[in-house]
């Protein structure tokens, strides 16, 4: 098999693919898949029936005709495999990647948020809209797209290694924003973007990719989050949202466990 490195030019076969299976989990969307395709060292080789993504650590779990994809790998280690489909490994040891499951939430909670349990989100958000009453929000488009870029310095501070890697990638796919199937939104304070976030649907699942905000604007995070969530699901009846892993960071993870997911999307390796 012969792989090569993945550029702008292969986003159209990768959609094609991603499009024949709903894997649920966010590393198989096109998004994920082009975010994270220098950290993890990703390279693809396709036929008219599957796509196999390789990396540092072994085979993707494959898209499109998948057992044809698997006969072709036949011993190689299989990673990021999504757990409704262990059953196809049932003869080989398969090990969870508890860092890598995604924290997946009802879109109406995200949206509505009328849980009781729900109740210090609500008061941040009332707390920001009392202090910028002036905000307002967008869908992300060609037009705009430049304000968030411009803005961008302010919108993310990392100083982990993956963290710069995620921020300077997510800053390259705006550039190449119209290349996706991405609906994103951006909020303002007076007329200044101070968040975005960026996702993508597949079949009733909203994956979110980005979500950035300059955090000298109390309760943004939460706006943003909330706004996009009632957005999506209002306009495009998603049941689901997918907000990724927590890379075994402790931050994220207290992040994600504060809005409560409904499930988790586990995925595993072969040993």
């Amino acid at each position: 098999m012969s792989f090569k490195k993945i550029t702008c030019k292969d986003l159209d076969i990768i959609k094609k693919f991603v499009s024949m299976n709903n894997y649920y989990i966010s590393d198989l969307t096109v998004g994920a898949i082009f975010m994270w395709k220098d950290f993890y060292g990703y390279e693809i080789c396709y036929t008219n029936d599957y796509l196999i993504i390789k990396s540092d650590d072994g085979y993707l779990f494959p898209l499109g005709d998948y057992q044809k994809a698997l006969d072709a790998l036949k011993n190689n280690k299989i990673t990021l495999i999504p757990e409704q489909y262990l059953s196809l490994f049932k003869n080989k040891e398969v090990e969870e990647i508890d860092f890598r499951k995604d924290y997946v939430y009802n879109a109406v909670d995200l949206a509505y948020l009328t849980d009781k349990k729900y109740d210090k989100k609500k008061d941040h958000i009332k707390n920001f809209n009392n202090l910028y009453p002036n905000y307002s929000f967008e869908i992300i488009n060609k037009d705009n797209i430049k304000d968030i870029i411009n803005e961008y310095s302010n919108l993310t501070r990392p100083v982990e290694k993956m963290a710069i890697y995620e921020a300077n990638m997510a800053l390259e796919m705006l550039k190449h924003y119209d290349k996706f199937n991405f609906i994103g939104m951006l909020l303002r304070v007076d007329k200044r973007v101070v968040a975005f976030t960026v996702g993508e649907i597949l079949f009733d699942i909203l994956h979110v990719h980005i979500e950035k905000a300059n955090i000298e604007y109390k309760g943004v995070y939460q706006v943003i989050n909330n706004l996009y969530s009632k957005y999506m699901l209002e306009n495009y009846n998603i049941k689901y949202i997918n907000r990724q892993d927590d890379a075994g960071f402790e931050g994220l993870r207290k992040a994600k466990r504060s809005y409560y997911p409904v499930t988790y999307y586990k995925k595993y390796f072969t040993k």
